[in-house]
């Protein structure tokens, strides 16, 4: 019974771990740059399905979607690998960039030794 109590409480903290990707790409999706390429994404979309017979699709739009997003996230991406870098180079961060979410996206503030 141990055992299976054991087992049951590793199946409980699986369910919790939250992808830290998906984290920041959901925040990365609100930033103002983004919101806009969403808007233009989805009225794209409302503009193709509501046409019975239409050529038109919204890749073009989805594609410009991700790329901002994506941007973010990789701006986000480049401020913990400097930091972790930071750990092993003597003069790097010191601490943990602060990421400030700002309207237009992510700012970036350090702390240099």
């Amino acid at each position: 019974n141990v055992f299976f109590f054991q087992e049951e409480e590793e199946e409980e903290e699986e369910e919790d771990m939250v992808d830290p990707l998906e984290v920041v790409r959901d925040k990365c999706a609100q930033a103002e740059h983004c919101v806009h390429a969403r808007a233009k994404l989805e009225d794209c979309e409302s503009r193709v399905g509501s046409k019975s017979e239409t050529r038109e699709d919204c890749t073009e739009e989805l594609f410009d979607f991700l790329h901002a997003r994506d941007h973010c996230v990789l701006f986000v991406s480049i401020a913990f690998k400097l930091f972790n870098l930071g750990q092993t180079v003597p003069g790097a961060f010191h601490k943990l960039p602060t990421i400030s979410w700002v309207d237009s996206g992510p700012f970036l503030l350090t702390e240099l030794v």
